[in-house]
């Protein structure tokens, strides 16, 4: 009995002491793995990491980012989001088995993702990458992942197809590729998940196809979301059998065809997204059977008909039907919907009046019914429940007054009702939160109130052409936020307020065709953000302020048709005037010597006091008073020779616009994508050499101003006659799709004139002209504070990325520079001349080359590399220009400006400055030098300089895979920043051999001893054409993280070279120049596949001791020597390592290196030869030799366990038959070197070069992974 007890007891004791063991092993081995990792293979610039230390309590529970069974205390979950770490994929926290969850999302690892590293985490129930920078095709996962049920792999660089093995995970729900750079087609077998729940696959570029027909299968699915990938044909009926589907996205695409009717089974759907598609046909009625639906988003397609009743009826929040072709009147049963907040009918054919109830019964904040032809009263209800918010009614023909309910709308911010036929005063004036309030071309009457000054956020008072009246009052000094005032076209009258000049954030005053009377006040001084003063027109009398000339953003100034007098003062010329008129007002004296040009001429006349020594017709100005009835008779004089050459120009110009006329009238086709009020004769009779603005590479542009006083921009076009039927069709089809572009950074196109010998395009104009004038012309003292060029970085990105990813078909700029961002009066970027390289360039070929425009798409220093040698361009060339506008914005300087030194660009004169010595305290190496001097430092962010700076030369590297999506490039310069540590940031570092196809690398090292600094020299040592093969052309982008070094560095000077050096000669090199145990990690992978070529095998052939194969080999095992399942095994065992002797093939080869490294004291011979002749490489290198000459000083010594100088590399003979590479000491000496190390340095190079080669001919991107302790170097070819 005692003994059955004691049984009893001991048994429970024993299971408690194995378990306490096995927890204490288990916490120690993910200790160890952990430390590992956080040691070896990331980098932790700002130290979060720095918790994850052996001897803290608890560990490593209680680690950042470590989450423990509470059982077992062993590791489950690790989540490193949003840390700022960088390093490859660390598949080594994999090593926990009992780890579930993964997530390392938003940092900066990168590398690429193969099949063998993410196969150790088959174990794993969620994995997420997203938001990195993964390079790569996607890799294979293993049949094991059978408890996978997430995988987020958003927002990275992959490439290439969806691999299959992505159909065969049984659970997974919820699966997301979004916004990487897959470019093959969505697959029909991700239909076979048939538990997901979460479905995404935005904004890759996909090879056009349909939605799968199956995805009706995927019964569980919740979540579609599917934007911007290529999409084409219909959606299929069987999308009607998704019923658990409570979200639908499949906007931006090109979706054609009618909305099936069976989407009325989505019977949980509450938002769907099919925007900016190609849809066509009519609202399918079944939608009103989607009694959960709360959005409904159809805009930008090709619908027509009716709104129908039963969908205006439907509860939903937003309805969002805009730019399409719906016609007839807006159903009353709309007002009734009781949860409607958003409503756009912008830009359709709706007729007849809103509903006199909308707004009554619903919480509306968002209402937008522009560019309809409604009419009558605006409903009184809209703000009924106290949050509108935003109103835009303008372009229809509303009339009658405002309602006085608006009058307390305090939730009202913006307001655009202008160009309809509304009337009576202005109840809103004094809207506490109004920001934006736009009343143009109505028949408004009455006062600017001194309620007014309630409106304190108040920024823009666009109210021009109307019927205002009365004095400007005190209180709208008081809008102190207050940027644009364009009160022109009225009939105020009286003295301005003189406190008006205390708005020192105005911009714009625009004050012309009014009655404004007495002085210009003197402190006009104090407005130094003003770019355009207006007071045309008017009755102002007295002197110009000279005070005007130290407004240093000021371009333009018009005071024409005043009572002005007194001398035009000098101070005006110190501005950089883009319009300056002060014709027809009472000045008197000698023109000021900036002002005393033709240009000028027009912008003087009227004044009779004015004279000059050279300006003709202005009289000279006299030594001594003239006699007054000199002054007469000169005055007769001046009129009658005036009347006569102006008789002579009218009838010249009618009868040049008559032959035109006569020419074209019948032939001159106008299509108008804008309500714009302009014909024929008014376009032709605006080409004259007085309204020439500009000339470039697509055609020369004219400012012509309408009978409205809006002015527009109208570009003729070069080439023009005698073409082809074919080309003048693929014109019209591209202007019509630039026609129906709508965005805020893209410059409108209102309307074309399209005809036999004669192209035209109007666009709006951009009153600032565009940015390269800006930044290198006269007007370069604008943009002197860093926010204003951080705004237009923004601004243009957005535009360009608009362009790429939003529209129908995307569209490639093919011409991004400076140039072609135009800036509107508010320095707000637009995006211009997008489009139409293309089809000028073909037809100006098939003219024969009339004509200006440049046959290479591009313009000078903005042309992407990969250029020269494909003839091509895309979406990645236009972001190549884009940085290098960036670089200008940084810099002030031009793309090939003369001080950046001979034969350099902007790219390469910032790459080497950035390359330089760091500056204490700016964070970055050479910002410094880089920024432009005139920019203020008190308002320039040098974190911000950095973070675009980082960006743009992420845009400029040479590789086109390696650049990120335009989306991307916005997301990088307004939300992330890129990490950096002891000062030093992630540095790109672009190397182009395409066309000089010789170079030197060298890596030195700095003061700091845990810091890398990455020297990078381009020399060319034998000039060599381009080669016409583009299998042989090579380009390198090296990307460096700034790591703890090793003591040891490798070192390449281009005068040890000969002759015949070449790129894989180099990369060798930077395999086998990391000396002795340095090379343990070495590893290649081939992103253009799914292979993986190994560096190393545990393969006893070789002849290395078991020790130093597992220092090279790690943990990995026999796994290294896998290639692909689909090729086969590729290891060291099919290589035939021997000794030559005197290179001779028929005499006996001696002992192999597996029986010289038995005796560890016989010296080395001679010379050394491995020969490799492997199938895998027949196509590629028949033959490989790799040899290392012997030093006579040169002894072998296995106690040494580094090699003590660095090996360079010859390439002795190139071609396709055979590669021969030796290895000599760089210098003289006595130097002792293990026969281990030379071998382990040999076999390091043979693997490297010919994995490089090999990867070049099958036309891939290989990423050579160098890791040398914590020093890591990406090669990127």
């Amino acid at each position: 009995m005692a003994s059955q007890r004691s049984t009893t007891l001991v048994a429970p004791l024993f299971l408690f002491v194995v378990s306490c063991v096995s927890v204490v092993s288990c916490t120690q081995r993910d200790v160890t793995v952990l430390l590992r990792v956080k040691n070896d293979g990331l980098d932790d610039p700002h130290g979060r990491l720095g918790d994850w230390v052996e001897t803290t309590h608890n560990a490593p529970c209680n680690w950042t980012g470590i989450t423990c069974d509470p059982h077992t205390g062993a590791v489950i979950a690790i989540d490193l989001s949003s840390l700022n770490i960088a390093g490859g994929f660390p598949a080594d926290f994999c090593r926990i088995p009992t780890l579930r969850y993964l997530s390392l999302a938003d940092n900066i690892l990168n590398g690429s993702l193969s099949s063998m590293s993410i196969s150790f985490c088959s174990h794993l129930h969620f994995l997420n990458l997203s938001s990195n920078y993964f390079v790569g095709e996607l890799p294979e996962f293993v049949p094991e992942f059978v408890n996978l049920t997430t995988l987020d792999l958003n927002l990275n660089n992959f490439t290439g197809d969806i691999p299959a093995s992505f159909g065969r995970f049984p659970v997974l729900k919820v699966l997301r590729l979004a916004y990487n750079n897959l470019n093959g087609s969505i697959p029909e077998f991700l239909t076979n998940l048939t538990e997901l729940t979460r479905f995404e696959l935005a904004g890759n570029p996909f090879k056009p196809g349909p939605l799968p027909l199956a995805i009706g299968n995927l019964r569980k699915l919740e979540n579609i979301w599917i934007p911007s990938a290529s999409l084409i044909g219909n959606i299929p009926d069987s999308i009607g059998n998704l019923v658990a589907l409570k979200n639908l996205d499949l906007s931006v695409n090109q979706l054609s065809g009618k909305i099936p009717g069976s989407i009325g089974g989505l019977q949980n759907v509450q938002q769907i997204e099919l925007y900016q598609n190609q849809l066509s046909g009519e609202l399918p009625i079944t939608l009103s059977n989607l009694t959960s639906l709360l959005q409904l988003d159809v805009s930008q397609n090709n619908l027509t008909g009716k709104l129908p009743e039963g969908i205006a009826g439907m509860p939903l929040a937003v309805l969002n039907l805009n730019d399409n072709s719906l016609e007839g009147e807006i159903p009353e049963t709309l007002a009734s919907n009781p949860n409607l907040s958003q409503l756009k009918l912008f830009n359709n054919r709706f007729s007849g009046t809103l509903p006199v109830n909308l707004g009554r019964n619903s919480d509306l904040n968002d209402i937008d019914v522009s560019g309809n032809e409604l009419e009558g009263s605006l409903p009184p209800n809209l703000c009924y429940r106290k949050k509108l918010q935003r109103l835009l009614t303008f372009d229809n023909n509303f009339s009658g007054p405002i309602p006085d309910s608006y009058s307390d709308c305090n939730t009202l911010n913006y307001i655009r009702i202008y160009n309809n036929e509304l009337s009576g005063s202005v109840p809103f004036w004094n809207l506490s939160e109004l920001q934006f309030i736009e009343l143009k071309n109505n028949k408004f009457e009455g006062s600017i109130p001194p309620s007014i000054s309630d409106a304190r956020g108040l920024a823009k008072i666009l109210i021009s052409g109307n019927s205002f009246s009365g004095r400007l009052p005190l209180e709208i000094c008081k809008l102190e936020e207050l940027v644009f005032a364009d009160l022109s076209r009225n009939q105020f009258f009286g003295q301005l307020p003189g406190c008006i000049t205390e708005l020192n954030k105005l911009q714009k005053l625009k004050l012309q065709e009014n009655k404004f009377t007495g002085e210009i006040p003197a402190s006009v001084g104090s407005w130094k953000e003003l770019t355009e003063l207006n007071f045309s027109n008017n009755n102002f009398d007295g002197e110009i302020p000279s005070e005007l000339g130290s407004l240093p953003s000021l371009t333009n100034l018009n005071l024409e048709g005043n009572s002005l007098s007194g001398e035009i003062p000098a101070e005006l010329t110190n501005l950089k005037l883009n319009v300056f008129n002060v014709s027809n007002n009472k000045l008197e004296g000698e023109v000021p010597s900036g002002f005393n040009t033709e240009f000028y001429l027009q912008s003087l006349m009227g004044n009779p006091g004015l004279c000059s020594p050279d300006l003709k017709p202005l009289p000279p100005c006299p030594k001594s008073k003239p006699k007054p009835i000199t002054l007469c008779l000169i005055g007769i004089l001046v009129a009658l020779v005036l009347l006569l050459i102006g008789s002579l120009i009218w009838v010249l110009k009618i009868k040049t616009l008559n032959l035109l006329f006569n020419k074209r009238h019948h032939s001159l086709e106008i299509t108008a994508f804008q309500r714009v009020e302009i014909n024929e004769e008014g376009v032709l009779a605006a080409l004259t050499k007085e309204n020439l603005i500009g000339s470039g590479g697509s055609g020369q542009v004219y400012r012509m101003k309408l009978k409205s006083g809006q002015m527009v921009a109208a570009k003729r076009l070069w080439g023009g006659g005698n073409r082809l039927v074919d080309s003048e069709a693929v014109f019209r089809s591209e202007v019509e799709t630039l026609g129906r572009i709508r965005h805020s950074n893209v410059v409108k196109l209102l309307l074309s004139c399209i005809g036999e010998d004669i192209q035209i395009l109007v666009y709006e104009y951009m009153e600032n002209g565009s940015l390269g004038d800006v930044l290198h012309g006269e007007k370069g003292g604008v943009l002197l504070n860093w926010p204003k060029r951080f705004s237009i970085t923004i601004g243009a990105a957005h535009g360009l990325a608009y362009l790429h990813h939003d529209c129908v078909p995307p569209i490639v700029h093919r011409d991004v520079k400076s140039n072609n961002i135009l800036l509107d009066e508010d320095f707000n970027p637009r995006v211009a001349d997008f489009g139409l390289a293309k089809t000028l360039q073909h037809d100006l070929m098939e003219e024969g080359g009339g004509g200006v425009m440049s046959r290479v798409a591009g313009s000078c220093g903005y042309i992407a590399p990969e250029y020269a040698y494909t003839l091509k361009v895309n979406e990645k060339s236009d972001v190549y220009s884009f940085g290098v506008v960036l670089l200008e914005l940084i810099t002030g300087k031009r793309p090939n400006d003369d001080s950046l030194g001979e034969n350099k660009d902007i790219v390469k004169w910032v790459t080497e400055v950035a390359l330089s010595s760091p500056e204490e305290g700016k964070g970055i190496i050479g910002l410094g030098q880089l920024v432009d001097p005139r920019m203020d430092p008190s308002t320039s962010n040098y974190e911000e300089i950095e973070k675009v700076l980082n960006v743009a030369l992420l845009c400029t590297s040479p590789i086109p895979m390696n650049r990120p999506s335009m989306r991307r490039v916005v997301e990088l310069l307004k939300h992330h920043t890129l990490a950096h540590q002891n000062g030093f940031k992630v540095l790109i570092i672009k190397l182009a051999l395409a066309t000089l196809p010789f170079a030197a690398l060298e890596l030195s090292s700095q003061a700091h001893p845990q810091s890398l600094l990455i020297s990078l020299f381009l020399s060319v040592l034998t000039p060599s054409p381009i080669r016409k093969s583009t299998e042989d052309l090579f380009m390198v982008s090296l990307t460096v993280l700034m790591f703890p070094l090793p003591r040891t560095l490798f070192s390449l000077s281009s005068s040890t070279f000969r002759q015949r050096v070449t790129p894989f000669a180099m990369l060798s090199h930077a395999a086998t120049g990391i000396r002795g145990s340095t090379l343990a990690n070495v590893d290649v992978w081939h992103c253009a596949s799914t292979e993986v070529l190994p560096i190393l095998s545990r393969t006893k052939s070789i002849g290395l001791p078991k020790r130093q194969r597992d220092l090279l080999l790690g943990d990995f095992g026999e796994s290294c020597s896998v290639i692909d399942e689909r090729r086969g095994r590729f290891s060291l065992s099919e290589i035939d390592v021997h000794r030559a002797n005197d290179g001779a093939s028929d005499v006996d080869h001696g002992p192999s290196i597996s029986e010289v490294g038995a005796s560890r004291k016989e010296e080395v011979d001679n010379r050394w030869s491995i020969v490799v002749d492997n199938p895998e490489f027949s196509n590629v290198l028949r033959n490989v030799i790799i040899s290392v000459k012997k030093n006579d000083d040169v002894v072998v010594d296995d106690k040494r366990n580094v090699i003590n100088d660095v090996l360079i590399i010859v390439l002795e003979t190139y071609s396709i038959g055979e590669v021969v590479v030796s290895f000599e000491t760089s210098s003289p000496g006595n130097f002792s070197y293990s026969r281990s190390e030379i071998e382990k340095s040999l076999v390091g190079g043979l693997y490297l070069l010919c994995a490089l080669h090999h990867g070049m001919k099958v036309g891939g991107s290989i990423v050579v992974e160098l890791s040398c302790d914590k020093y890591v170097v990406w090669l990127t070819g």
